[in-house]
């Protein structure tokens, strides 16, 4: 249950539902700080909002009184319960919904291109645009997936994940517009109950294995003004192409691709060893199986860093059987094992995905780091 606060969840308000709405309704109960309305994004949906009073005091009154209860101007009950406290830290930090503190705006440069602060560390759930969403209906599709939350804010992109066994529940991979969408969605609907659904979800920031770049950028690439990227090339090569490009956009590159990949290898999201609840071991695979057919299995589960999926060889190059594969969240390397986990092939033998431990890890999958 969410704590007491000023902030509140209002549930079943008219779907046409807007901001002005929601103030000459609510407003009639305390002062109204902020409030953040959601129309409905499909015929039958409710509306909904999100509303901050000056005081605890004045929200808890608005929950303990219009809680199923008619509010003065609408004609429908409505349900109202405290919104979820934020994730970090404690105290009511001022600000308007979903600002997350620090977070800037601006559009990523070409990953070629210099510049960029310090990054983030690997595997810590810090504020982002993207959103990791557990306990979602068995038979949750993208366009469910959009319908649900993109009444929250700009859905960019989403990756549903459905049932794969009877009482396992959906998951989905959210990527919003903005930080600030992205922080609204988890501060607010994680432990919830949104509008469309029968249950609690949980919510909270997908894992990102490094941060955006720390500082403006000057604007020398030709794009001007964006931020700048996080890659950058210190090896082969250095000199060349230094400054601003030669070549026009759209021009196939005369670069070594795997000169790309080795000189961003330790600078891309998941580089390096990855903790033992990102790791998953495989067994019973089948003697034909490669590393590429290892990632078009899991990847629909969740990012997997470079060099993430190993399929064990013999000596004659066949698969021995066994296979590994590493992800970035860790919550993806749940789903993917509780999903295929004693999965039946089709001669009946079993497939094995499980947690790997930390001390069974072999100095060959070590190789693959």
């Amino acid at each position: 249950m969410a704590e007491v606060s000023d902030n509140i969840y209002i549930a079943d308000l008219p779907e046409d539902v807007d901001d002005n709405f929601i103030s000459q309704i609510f407003g009639n109960y305390g002062q109204v700080m902020s409030c953040k309305a959601m129309k409905s994004k499909f015929p039958g949906q409710k509306g909904a909002a999100l509303v901050r009073y000056a005081t605890s005091e004045e929200a808890a009154w608005v929950v303990e009184n219009l809680n199923g209860n008619i509010a003065e101007g609408l004609a429908e009950p409505v349900k109202v319960r405290f919104a979820n406290a934020r994730g970090s830290g404690g105290g009511g930090g001022g600000g308007e919904y979903g600002k997350a503190p620090g977070a800037s705006g601006g559009n990523r440069s070409s990953p070629w291109s210099g510049g960029g602060g310090g990054a983030a560390q690997a595997g810590q759930e810090e504020p982002s645009e993207n959103i990791y969403i557990a306990d979602l209906p068995e038979n949750v599709d993208e366009q469910l997936v959009k319908n649900l939350f993109g009444g929250y804010g700009s859905v960019m992109s989403c990756k549903a994940m459905q049932s794969k066994y009877p009482g396992q529940k959906g998951a989905a991979l959210v990527r919003f517009a903005t930080v600030a969408e992205a922080t609204q969605v988890v501060a607010y609907l994680n432990g919830n109950i949104p509008e469309g659904l029968q249950e609690p979800i949980k919510v909270r920031f997908a894992n990102r294995g490094g941060g955006k770049a720390g500082g403006k950028g000057s604007g020398a690439s030709g794009g001007g003004g964006g931020d700048g990227s996080t890659f950058a090339f210190a090896s082969e090569g250095a000199d060349k192409g230094a400054g601003k490009g030669q070549g026009k956009p759209g021009t196939f590159s005369t670069a070594d691709m795997q000169q790309v990949v080795r000189g961003l290898h330790g600078q891309l999201p998941g580089s390096g060893r990855q903790p033992p609840e990102n790791c998953l071991y495989i067994g019973g695979l089948p003697s034909n199986t490669t590393d590429l057919d290892l990632y078009r299995l899991f990847a629909p589960f969740g990012a997997i860093p470079t060099n993430g999926v190993k399929a064990m060889t013999v000596a004659g190059g066949s698969c021995s059987g066994v296979g590994f594969v590493d992800f970035i969240d860790p919550a993806c390397a749940q789903a993917a094992a509780a999903a295929l986990n004693d999965l039946i092939l089709p001669d009946g033998i079993p497939m094995q995905v499980r947690t790997k431990s930390a001390k069974n890890q072999n100095p060959q999958q070590a190789q693959m780091m």
